[in-house]
């Protein structure tokens, strides 16, 4: 019980961000603030991993009293570290989630599940041969490594072989393909529609290119990288928010 309540928590705060952004959109651009609790926790987090891993290592390479101690406090790095990849992480899945079915939805929730689970027994083990912040900071690296190819293989697999397109998509040319628009998203006009258009060209483009190549090895390739790399993003957020969740558990 002691890995299965802080996994089921973080997997119910993914979910919630998760499901009412993806439902919630669909009658308001202020869904979007569904996914703050969640990109949050993930800051915060990253946060709080990168300021104790260079404390840590502070005391044993700083002196104290020296006069540059007090400006390497490491606040500094830690918050913009957190920040560029919680800014990466809120686009990154925001556009998946605008754009996912249901199936889609539904894993990336038992995604957080198996990574905040992997964390939290990586960090359970790593504790016995490190001290703290180290098995968490390790456990985090560790879990995302394990866990990133399960996700990678399941979105690849579900988005290769149920992923449905028109036929006047699939048939035209790139500049046809980038303004017939591969997903059907509401039109409120705003900033918020400006950012899901220069989306919706890159998504455009990249399934016009894959398609093009599907008889050659390079369109798995393309597709391939595309999926690694949100798979990262996405299962290193889905960690993060894991050591959020264990780091405020109480410990009987």
């Amino acid at each position: 019980m002691q890995f299965f309540s802080p996994a089921f928590l973080s997997a119910v705060l993914v979910g919630f961000s998760v499901v009412s952004l993806s439902i919630g959109f669909a009658f308001s651009d202020l869904a979007l603030l569904f996914i703050l609790p969640l990109i949050t926790v993930v800051f915060k987090s990253g946060y709080d991993l990168s300021l104790q891993s260079w404390q840590a290592h502070r005391a044993r390479v700083v002196k104290p009293k020296t006069k540059l101690a007090p400006f390497l406090t490491g606040n500094l790095s830690a918050a913009v570290v957190s920040l560029g990849f919680t800014i990466l992480a809120a686009i990154t899945l925001s556009w998946q989630i605008l754009i996912g079915s249901q199936a889609e939805i539904a894993l990336l929730v038992t995604a957080s599940g198996i990574s905040a689970l992997v964390y939290l027994v990586t960090k359970r083990i790593l504790a016995g041969f490190l001290f703290h912040p180290f098995d968490a900071v390790w456990a985090a690296r560790l879990a995302t490594i394990a866990v990133t190819p399960i996700v990678i293989a399941a979105f690849y697999h579900y988005t290769w072989t149920h992923a449905v397109f028109s036929g006047e998509f699939l048939t035209s040319s790139l500049a046809q393909a980038i303004w017939l628009q591969p997903y059907d998203l509401p039109e409120r006009g705003g900033s918020i529609q400006m950012l899901l258009s220069v989306m919706q060209v890159q998504t455009a483009a990249k399934l016009w290119l894959v398609t093009e190549l599907q008889d050659y090895p390079v369109a798995a390739i393309l597709f391939s990288i595309d999926s690694a790399l949100f798979a990262l993003v996405a299962t290193h957020t889905f960690v993060l928010v894991a050591s959020y969740v264990d780091a405020r558990t109480p410990r009987k």
